[in-house]
């Protein structure tokens, strides 16, 4: 049974994957028909990106002293300096979900510049860019990969989170390489006349 956060996440991803296909079959203007990501799951909208936001009682003040245990994502490198604080991956016959949460102690816009360069460097096509509650969400497509990363203040510290979206690769005996061809025999005399 795949957690709850980690269900909003696949959906999210979904949506994502379905923006994409409206644009490419609507044009742009389905970006005007379609609510932005937070109408989807019910959450207030900001009328204007504010670059401060309300902490919880409970959010970190100091970064953690060493890495959750867990894997670096190779298409949404971490931001230089961070900790990992989380990470899960839910599986399911299709897709493989990782979750990894990041903190780090840099201003959000730092770290927004950051992961606008990632975005470019490993060639994601943006499917939807919003702001709520003072979290900034990019969602990301790569083929069938899909990926959000969300960056919001979080006490004295940065959260990071990143979710990839991954189809699995299932080699069956159908689907398994064909073996090379052997090597052509040696030219050689085709006399016959021995």
């Amino acid at each position: 049974m795949i957690p709850a956060n980690l269900t909003r996440a696949r959906l999210t991803l979904l949506l994502a994957a379905s923006l994409r296909c409206g644009l490419l079959i609507g044009g742009t203007g389905a970006l005007v028909a379609i609510p932005r990501w937070p109408a989807l799951f019910g959450e207030r909208q900001t009328a204007a990106p504010t670059l401060s936001s309300p902490t919880s009682p409970t959010s970190p003040t100091i970064l953690p002293a060493s890495d959750a245990p867990g894997e670096d994502l190779v298409a949404l490198p971490r931001f230089p300096g961070s900790v990992r604080s989380d990470y899960e991956v839910a599986l399911d016959d299709r897709y493989r979900l990782t979750v990894t949460e990041f903190l780090a102690t840099a201003a959000v816009e730092e770290v927004r510049a950051f992961y606008q360069g990632v975005i470019t460097a490993h060639g994601w096509e943006r499917a939807d860019i919003g702001f709520s509650d003072g979290e900034w969400s990019y969602s990301l497509a790569d083929g069938d990969t899909l990926a959000l990363i969300e960056i919001e203040q979080a006490g004295s510290l940065v959260e990071i989170d990143l979710q990839i979206s991954e189809p699995l690769t299932v080699l069956t005996p159908d689907a398994a390489p064909a073996p090379p061809p052997p090597p052509p025999p040696p030219p050689g005399d085709d006399d016959d006349d021995d």
